[in-house]
């Protein structure tokens, strides 16, 4: 398995196709930065390729064309899917998992609903309306947390956390729910100062 004749934009969906739950994969999913702030460091992390991509969005669909033709992602009813031996062979070549990882969880943090950085506009998890699409990006959230870094923090996969452990509550699936409620309390107790936790504990 090789991937040296990829283009630097079929390289760059591999990377994040890596990361992703092996089903269901949109193109959709690669398009939802566009119109963010890019500033905002929940979005820093994904590459300028995607936020250079533009409408239409050729250099998504020639990059998905490129991975189906070397016969490394298919299209199937529902989106693309990529073998789990593909995903662990490609994440083997990366220089930079970590970095790889968090651009990931950035990618998706763009669809996931939850309030934008600025904190105003965006779609509340506690909306029914917006359960269809959590219950389409929580099996790429899954993956994201079962390749997590632990000791790497990541502002677009805490939140990724913290929305989907919203979301599984009032679902009613509170093992999930306390699953990534702990992780994400964990990961933002150790963003904060010292000083801070003992007021806390005050």
């Amino acid at each position: 398995m090789s991937f040296e004749s990829l283009s630097e934009s079929a390289r760059l969906l591999m990377t994040y196709i890596s990361f992703l739950s092996p089903d269901h994969i949109s193109q959709e999913l690669f398009m939802a930065p566009l119109g963010k702030d890019r500033d905002s460091a929940r979005y820093r992390g994904i590459h300028n390729l995607i936020w250079e991509s533009g409408e239409p969005p050729e250099l998504v669909e020639f990059a998905l064309s490129e991975l189906c033709e070397k016969s490394l992602i298919d299209l199937k009813r529902g989106g693309y899917r990529v073998h789990r031996l593909t995903q662990s062979v490609f994440r083997m070549t990366l220089q930079n998992p970590e970095q790889a990882w968090d651009s990931t969880a950035g990618l998706i943090s763009a669809s996931y609903p939850g309030k934008e950085p600025d904190g105003v506009t965006g779609k509340l998890v506690a909306d029914r309306r917006v359960w269809p699409t959590c219950r389409k990006l929580n099996p790429h959230v899954e993956t994201l947390f079962e390749h997590r870094f632990r000791h790497f923090d990541s502002v677009p996969f805490e939140f990724l956390l913290n929305q989907s452990s919203i979301y599984f509550g009032y679902n009613r699936m509170s093992r999930q729910a306390l699953k990534y409620s702990v992780q994400h309390l964990r990961r933002k107790k150790r963003r904060l100062p010292p000083s801070d936790i003992d007021i806390g504990r005050g």
